[in-house]
């Protein structure tokens, strides 16, 4: 086996270790289209033991990523049998020197079976940024009493003629809140968000749903539903954000339980998204979806113990947050 076909079967098993996980030919498929270009235009190190590949740290340039910022893409798994503290040395000695060479953003998402890789990069100097969250929405459901919404307030579909709200909602929210989502305020990141917003908005099957407070838009979440996900069957990602007024008044229990039942209605079965916010933390541990990874960036604005609570409930140990940072 090459390199890259040892670095996809790690990759794929990372995946396989999550409770929603399907099985498919895609998913080996979609591991190895993305991790092709590390190999064969980026940068790869590898670790063995016994003559296998038993860890992989890969990196390569991306001028136009997803969020709409030049960026590092990483790439590291390992064997999960290999001591922690052999990894965790290895990856010290390997990304020690080549991280402060990594001159734009870097995008970095740990899968949460990899403890010794968190652990490494926090002590080189890079910070818990969010987690990545993946729900079932059946077990959500279940999970998730059905609470009424505040006395005012009214969940309803997006219509055409909320755009211009929810737009000014949005972008006002992330200008002021940049720790909760520091990419979403990029010009790019913002047209292409409006874009997709307003076809959803002339789609009838589209799942956006709006807040009212009035004739006032006060709250958005919406589903970008992919039917045929290699790993997860028909999933959504989503996009959820209140303004600062209705916040902590009890909405988002019976706005998420509208969202799910929009999205069981539609035939969709896994709900993922990123987040930093205690309130969907919080729910998501009622809801017990399971930790997809954690995203790590440079300069990130929360202390490790902001994520404590949902790390802890996955067996994710920050124990090393008493280690120095190397030097």
């Amino acid at each position: 086996m090459s390199d890259l076909d040892e670095h996809v079967a790690l990759r794929l098993a990372a995946f396989r270790r999550h409770r929603p996980y399907v099985e498919s030919p895609a998913a080996e498929a979609a591991i190895r289209t993305y991790l092709t270009p590390h190999h064969t235009t980026g940068s790869v190190r590898v670790h063995r033991r016994a003559g296998r590949v038993s860890a992989v740290a890969a990196w390569r340039f991306v001028p136009d990523s997803w969020f709409g910022a030049p960026s590092w893409n990483v790439a590291i798994d390992h064997d999960v049998d290999v001591p922690a503290d052999e990894v965790e040395a290895w990856l010290l000695d390997t990304l020690g020197p080549v991280l402060p060479t990594l001159d734009a953003e870097l995008d970095v998402l740990v899968p949460a079976s990899y403890p010794p890789v968190l652990a490494a990069l926090r002590r080189l100097g890079l910070g818990i940024d969010s987690v990545q969250l993946v729900g079932e929405v059946d077990r959500a459901l279940a999970l998730l009493d059905d609470a009424p919404l505040p006395s005012g307030l009214r969940i309803a579909p997006m219509r055409e003629d909320d755009l211009p709200q929810v737009f000014a909602m949005l972008e006002r929210t992330f200008v002021e809140e940049p720790e909760h989502g520091w990419f979403c305020a990029l010009p790019k990141f913002i047209a292409s968000q409006r874009e997709e917003l307003e076809t959803a908005a002339r789609d009838p099957e589209a799942l956006q749903l709006v807040v009212r407070e009035g004739e006032t838009v006060v709250g958005h979440v919406g589903a970008s539903i992919d039917v045929a996900n290699p790993f997860w069957g028909p999933a959504t990602s989503l996009g959820l954000c209140f303004a600062p007024p209705i916040r902590g008044r009890g909405v988002l229990r019976p706005f998420y339980r509208a969202f799910l039942e929009g999205l069981r209605a539609r035939g969709v079965r896994v709900f993922r998204g990123g987040t930093s916010r205690p309130a969907v933390m919080h729910l998501g541990r009622v809801m017990d979806r399971t930790l997809q990874g954690v995203n790590l960036r440079r300069g990130a604005p929360f202390p490790p113990s902001h994520f404590a609570a949902t790390l802890e409930a996955h067996d994710v140990s920050l124990a090393h947050a008493a280690l120095r940072p190397v030097a």
